[in-house]
């Protein structure tokens, strides 16, 4: 029988590999070549690309798997077609959005024009993919109340606000323990809630 030849990340990279350096862009292209669909996708600007989700995940076990496809310094208008590209990319059945960090910076913020951006972004996810999961995790800064209360109220049946502790905001693990019952692909028995 006839078997393709497994082609390893290496190989992805030699032939990604744009004179010697990947943008960041062109390295998610060589990762999304390796995923499996299906799955998590966790996409935002400066705070989700640094979050270390996966490492957390191997603490805490979480049996799904999370790709983190985010862009550092990236705000939400920005950021709107890469998500949909990552999105198509990986099919996923849970994304995970986390934006805002970079925009509330912005001189001239509006928390009525950034929830607009938002709830855009995704219907435009809903549309392609009606199945997927979509959950809005609050603006992971400092002053970002207003924010938070225009992202809850574009939810509706279009995704899930998770709303975090005013404590978990500025600590990993707990940031952590309140998302993973959100990350595990199958039920969750008592005892893996608390871990």
């Amino acid at each position: 029988r006839d078997v393709a030849p497994s082609r390893g990340l290496g190989d992805v990279y030699k032939r990604q590999t744009l004179k010697g350096s990947l943008f960041m862009k062109n390295y998610y292209s060589v990762l999304n070549e390796c995923a499996v669909k299906n799955q998590v996708l966790f996409a935002g600007s400066t705070f989700a690309h640094d979050f270390p989700i996966n490492e957390l995940m191997q603490d805490f076990d979480v049996d799904a798997r999370v790709y983190n496809r985010s862009e550092k310094g990236a705000k939400l208008a920005d950021a709107r077609g890469f998500v949909m590209e990552q999105a198509e990319a990986l099919e996923p059945s849970k994304i995970f959005l986390c934006f805002g960090d970079e925009d509330i910076k912005a001189e001239g913020f509006l928390a009525g024009e950034f929830s607009y951006e938002y709830k855009e972004l995704v219907s435009d996810i809903k549309k392609k993919f009606p199945d997927c999961q979509i959950y809005i995790l609050p603006v992971m800064a400092d002053g970002a109340e207003e924010a938070d209360n225009a992202l809850k109220n574009i939810c509706g049946d279009i995704a899930e606000f998770i709303p975090l502790s005013a404590e978990a905001k500025h600590d990993a693990g707990k940031i952590f323990r309140e998302l993973k019952t959100f990350l595990h692909g199958r039920n969750v028995i008592f005892g893996q809630a608390w871990n």
